[in-house]
């Protein structure tokens, strides 16, 4: 039976564990955007200033800044041109987060391969709660999975993708629910932590791996 304080620490050590995970994830989400900026891949949106211009993303501007895309007049001295665009466009701006987001996409979209040119993209091998979990991951919004989902299913997708954050977010998940954040007193936990052992070793979680075996 868990105790109270033990239920406190685990508590206590979820929400750690959360917080680091976000801290990295969205670190990580910065520098990928920044560098979607930078690279000005698959940008959409041309922004004149009076120092000179920019290419952005309507997804991003569409996010952060709505009223530059409606149009509204800025106070400062700065002259914003958006090129003309009819709505189901919008839909295109989607590529640019992609790409940014994972380097299977980019490959994609960005390159040489037929789906670069097609609006219609399958995935062999991803069934849709799959395709949803990595479609939330990759726009930042969770730090762990939905109830039910197959962690060893989410890994094999985020594998085939290059999304090695959505990794440690598995690793988050298997950590908390085999291996209690691997208590002091570890009555009634060897057996799922041998769980634990045998499926990070499928799956080539290391890091968790050699923890188990500790």
């Amino acid at each position: 039976m868990i105790t109270t304080e033990a239920a406190r620490d685990f508590q206590a050590k979820e929400r750690k564990y959360k917080e680091q995970l976000k801290r990295c994830l969205s670190s990580a989400l910065s520098a990928d955007l920044s560098g979607l900026l930078q690279e000005e891949l698959e940008a959409d949106v041309s922004l004149y200033a009076s120092s000179g211009s920019l290419r952005a993303h309507r997804a991003v501007l569409l996010a952060r800044a709505p009223h530059v895309l409606q149009g509204q007049t800025h106070k400062e001295p700065t002259i914003i041109h958006l090129p003309n665009y009819e709505l189901p466009g919008l839909k295109d701006f989607l590529r640019a987060i992609l790409c940014a987001r994972s380097q299977y996409f980019r490959a994609m979209l960005s390159g040489s391969w037929m789906e670069s040119s097609r609006q219609c993209i399958t995935l062999q091998g991803l069934g849709p709660d799959e395709m949803e979990i990595l479609l939330q991951f990759m726009y930042g919004a969770i730090v762990d999975l939905p109830p039910g989902a197959s962690a060893s299913q989410v890994v094999l997708a985020a594998d085939m993708l290059g999304l090695e954050g959505l990794k440690d977010v598995v690793e988050m998940v298997l950590t908390r629910d085999y291996c209690r954040f691997f208590p002091k007193t570890v009555d009634g936990v060897q057996r799922t932590v041998l769980e634990c052992l045998s499926l990070t070793h499928a799956l080539g979680l290391q890091s968790l791996h050699m923890l188990c075996k500790r």
